[in-house]
């Protein structure tokens, strides 16, 4: 057996191996995943994040016989049969929640230039808020706040709208605002990259310190032209915004492009998927990812019913396995020190800034749900607790692999519910990050 992860501290020494109890019939425990690889069986536990690889005789043994090694039992792998597995996770991530270091500085930080945008896309989340632009004044006084509240440490910057370069003129006077107090930053954009040019992505990647972008896409020309719904008359969108796709790769800021799958284009995203890999094959610094745009709460979106989601997700599965072939996947790597899965809500570093200069906890409000304001430093204190309020616990909790790994927010209308095929999405995508982490290890021991 090959140990490849052991129990992430602090939980090595505060559970420390598992005893062995010889009479104990011993089973799977429920956050333990089993990924075969061409080297034998890959075992992965989402909650204390070990990982072993039993050799093929190893795992045929388990297989034919149930013979268990004892590291697995030593690592949590497997657990007595009468074991309960919830309460031991309940116990961990609350110690972890309760060891998570306090961060007095503020290093991450969504800026809102704008509340507007160039695109009228029917599904966007954002459609009826007021709109408001960011002036020069108080892009001065967000610098000067970030300068305030960084702690000497680097910041992470995304800039998001509207469209964010619908006033690009706030982004260069932050920045250049924290280059002359010698303030370490990078920064990422969401945009549709309607409005980039050469000038712009030179710009983006030398004097706003952007290393990355993420663009959606809803469809090969006809469809991505009707869905944006750019407000430029007789403009062919989708090819500028491949143009610039390009100008920006070759600029080296990594673009990230993002599928919105909902049941008007799931069929043209294959085609678009296809397409993608075709023209930017070679390139390394893309990736693609799809998102369904399926849920209750997704203003004009479509109202999903079992059968209808089914096949959203076959067809989702259809386009990520193009992806895959063509290695744009964006497969991310296992977060092996961190128990606790954070969410930029709940994150004490992480805020966001709207236009106006009031700030937010999540990029999804816009308009509401607001902390503070630039112009003080106190937050208010229960509107930063409402952001970390969970939900109750679904039936489907008890038994998911994946409810360490879980935030279920009260104010993320996203997580009201939990169907089986999320969670095989979720399944797949694990599994693909498991795989990349242990060809990692490989090569590191070669």
């Amino acid at each position: 057996m090959v140990q490849i992860y052991p129990i992430a501290p602090p939980f090595d020494k505060l559970l420390g191996a598992q005893p062995d109890d010889c009479n104990a019939s011993w089973r799977p425990m429920v956050y333990t995943l089993h990924i075969p690889t061409e080297d034998g069986l890959l075992l992965y536990n989402t909650l204390i994040k070990s990982m072993v690889l039993l050799e093929p005789q190893e795992s045929e043994a388990l297989s034919a016989t149930g013979t268990l090694s004892i590291e697995l039992i030593k690592n949590w792998l497997y657990v007595p049969e009468e074991f309960d597995d919830k309460t031991l996770a309940n116990q961990v991530l609350d110690i972890s929640r309760e060891l998570l270091p306090t961060n007095p500085n503020i290093t991450s930080y969504t800026v809102f230039t704008t509340t507007d945008c160039n695109a009228r896309c029917f599904y966007c989340y954002e459609k009826g808020i007021a709109k408001k632009r960011m002036n020069a004044q108080t892009a001065h006084s967000v610098a000067s706040y970030m300068m305030h509240h960084a702690g000497g440490k680097k910041l992470k910057i995304q800039w998001f709208g509207g469209e964010p370069l619908y006033n690009k003129e706030v982004i260069s006077i932050i920045c250049k605002d924290l280059k002359a107090a010698g303030v370490s930053f990078v920064s990422g954009m969401i945009s549709n990259a309607y409005l980039f040019d050469e000038a712009t992505a030179k710009e983006a990647r030398n004097d706003w310190n952007m290393t990355g972008i993420q663009i959606t896409l809803d469809g090969t020309e006809e469809v991505y032209n009707r869905a944006k719904s750019y407000i430029y008359p007789g403009v062919n969108a989708y090819r500028r915004v491949m143009d610039n796709i390009r100008i920006l790769l070759g600029t080296g800021i990594q673009v990230k492009i993002r599928l919105n799958v909902d049941s008007y284009n799931a069929d043209n995203l294959i085609a678009l998927t296809e397409e993608l890999c075709q023209e930017f094959k070679g390139e390394s610094g893309l990736c693609i990812y799809s998102h369904p745009l399926m849920g209750e709460h997704l203003r004009n979106a479509a109202i999903y019913n079992d059968e209808k989601r089914e096949l959203l997700y076959q067809k989702k599965a259809q386009i990520q396995k193009i992806i895959d072939v063509a290695g744009f996947s964006d497969t991310k790597p296992l977060q092996h020190l961190t128990l606790v899965k954070q969410c930029m809500a709940v994150n004490d570093g992480s805020i966001t800034i709207l236009p106006d200069g009031n700030i937010g906890k999540c990029e999804h409000y816009g308009d509401s749900g607001f902390i503070g304001h630039i112009s003080k430093d106190e937050f208010d204190k229960e509107a930063v607790l409402s952001y970390k309020k969970t939900r109750p616990e679904l039936d489907a909790c008890q038994t998911c692999p994946f409810y360490p790994t879980c935030i279920r927010l009260e104010k993320c209308d996203f997580m009201e519910t939990c169907y089986p095929e999320m969670r095989d999405d979720f399944m797949a995508e694990t599994k693909k990050s498991v795989l990349a982490d242990y060809q990692a290890f490989k090569r590191m021991e070669r």
